[in-house]
């Protein structure tokens, strides 16, 4: 178990991480976001990670460190259907090329703010009522079948 100080330092570079984006995000508002752009910003947000991740035993176990990879990759390759799923909202509500960089980012953090509130009600719905994975299910059939099914020219 981690340290409150350790714990304290974490969410504070986070948060300043997070900020220095949204400034960024808003600062380059009315600009399109270039190919070279995004390419180096992935490159650095990626590297970031993986350096966080191979300096954590200096701070945290071994086993911290391969439960934070662990969940690092699990919850980056989960962001690709994120992307799918920022791109039909932003085709839907037709978003100027030059805004989706804001948009996208204020998207990321509504989602990583609903995800703190409905992954603990998800858990405990789940370790309550384990037949409720039918219901989930149904509701991400019906989902797909809407998007799958809607008239190309609305």
């Amino acid at each position: 178990m981690e340290s409150t100080t350790t714990w304290f330092i974490t969410i504070g570079v986070l948060a300043a991480v997070i900020t220095f984006d949204l400034l960024l995000a808003v600062l380059r508002r009315n600009k399109e976001t270039t190919l070279l752009e995004s390419s180096f910003w992935t490159v650095f947000y990626l590297g970031a990670a993986v350096l966080f991740g191979f300096f954590m035993p200096m701070w945290s176990s071994d086993q911290g460190q391969r439960e934070f990879f662990a969940g690092w990759l699990t919850e980056y390759a989960l962001s690709v259907d994120n992307i799918f799923v920022f791109i039909i909202i932003l085709t839907h509500l037709k978003v100027e090329k030059n805004k989706q960089q804001l948009v996208l980012f204020l998207g990321i953090m509504l989602t990583i703010g609903i995800r703190g509130l409905l992954i603990p009600l998800g858990a405990a719905l789940i370790s309550r009522f384990s037949s409720i994975f039918f219901l989930f299910g149904a509701f991400l059939i019906y989902t797909a079948y809407k998007l799958f099914s809607e008239d190309a020219d609305d």
